[in-house]
């Protein structure tokens, strides 16, 4: 199973996909909450998060973040 997630305002909004090509909606208030309901007792979940990248920190001034300049070597 592979569940794609990405934060919303209402926390995490999360689509699975099944090895049998069905498929499921689902909206979770924290991460924790995702990985329970998901992954409890079951090691073949793959959960891919969606992970933003160019954003600007806001707590230097608004430079781009080091995780984002590290990335552009791969």
């Amino acid at each position: 199973m592979f569940v794609g997630v990405d934060g919303c305002r209402a926390g995490w909004f999360a689509v699975a996909l099944t090895e049998t090509d069905s498929f499921g909606v689902f909206q979770f208030p924290k991460i924790s909450d995702l990985y329970s309901y998901f992954c409890d007792g079951n090691t073949h979940v793959r959960i891919l998060v969606d992970i933003p990248i160019g954003l600007v920190d806001s707590k230097s001034n608004f430079k781009r973040r080091f995780c984002d300049i590290e990335l552009e070597d791969y």
